[in-house]
């Protein structure tokens, strides 16, 4: 039982690392779209660079890139909270039966009487 809630809190620890991993990894990915779309705007604001097709696109690329990202995470999101919701449910399951089998073993103990 002691190493099922080990393994259990360990694959924990593990989601969290790679939850934060992921996190400085979006963050990167969210950058260099944002940078380039800023830059583009702010260059087309200043005149700069002059209004055409290809810096358009360019803009519109980038957005959409943004748009597949956002999309991702949402999915990711839904998956990860589906796979911690299951990870849970075993330790509570795990500890709840640990707990039935002591208690029944407590139970059926003879009770003396003084």
């Amino acid at each position: 039982m002691a190493g099922d809630i080990n393994a259990l809190a360990e694959e924990l620890e593990q989601t969290e690392h790679q939850r934060l991993q992921l996190i400085g990894d979006v963050a990167h990915e969210l950058r260099t779209p944002l940078q380039t779309i800023e830059g583009a705007t702010e260059a087309l604001m200043d005149g700069v660079v002059e209004p055409s097709d290809e810096v358009f696109t360019a803009i519109a690329e980038e957005a959409a890139h943004l748009k597949r990202l956002a999309f991702d995470l949402s999915n990711l999101s839904k998956s990860e909270k589906v796979r911690i919701d299951s990870i849970v449910g075993l330790l509570i399951f795990a500890v709840r039966s640990k707990m039935s089998s002591r208690c029944s073993i407590i139970s059926s103990r003879p009770r003396r009487l003084r």
